[in-house]
């Protein structure tokens, strides 16, 4: 398991940092085409905030699902 359980409260450079989290997150944005540099002015920011402002860019059940599996590892 690993060092920390994540949410969507964490900020965007807490998942980043995360050894699990942070690899699915730059997995989830190298699928989708996006440089994780995009990130740095939200890094602190919560990840359910920078969700919030990307709209309906982000495909629903995609940021429960890599809260799921940063979490079960």
């Amino acid at each position: 398991m690993a060092d920390t359980n994540l949410s969507t409260k964490d900020s965007v450079r807490t998942w980043l940092k995360h050894p699990v989290g942070g690899p699915l997150i730059r997995e989830a944005l190298a699928e989708a085409g996006v440089d994780e540099k995009v990130l740095a002015p939200v890094s602190f920011f919560s990840l359910e905030r920078v969700v919030g402002m990307a709209g309906d860019r982000i495909p629903p059940g995609v940021i429960d699902e890599l809260v799921a599996r940063t979490n079960a590892a």
